[in-house]
């Protein structure tokens, strides 16, 4: 398994972005701490409805557990479906499933709608 970030080699170090580092006190209404990829889609959807929010990261923003995740988007969770209709009932095993669906399909679209360019393939 490759723990190096995937994009590090595939991105020039002076293309990467760089953040200020904290110094001194700072007043938000949100403090999100780690800039994975949980953290960075909390902290745009604080941003884009207008609630002041600070995201921080001990080293690089993405660089971590996220960067070296194998970055594969799947529908559904461990197990099957019928396993958790048995487990959790019908009804709440298909709204999870509907939701980690959306949740899926908002991923691609907010990569496009931020014109982020990765390998992003169905």
């Amino acid at each position: 398994m490759r723990h190096a970030p995937f994009w590090s080699d595939r991105v020039s170090k002076s293309r990467r972005v760089s953040f200020p580092r904290l110094r001194g006190e700072q007043s938000t209404r949100v403090a999100i701490v780690g800039g994975g990829l949980t953290g960075a889609a909390c902290a745009v959807t604080f941003a884009a409805a207008g609630v002041d929010v600070v995201l921080l990261e001990a080293e690089a923003v993405g660089g971590g557990m996220t960067a070296g995740a194998p970055g594969v988007l799947r529908e559904g969770f461990a197990g099957s479906f019928r396993q958790a209709a048995e487990e959790h009932g019908i009804r709440t095993s298909r709204a999870v499933w509907e939701l980690m669906r959306r949740g899926s399909l908002d991923l691609a679209a907010a990569l496009r709608r931020y014109r982020i360019r990765c390998d992003l393939a169905p």
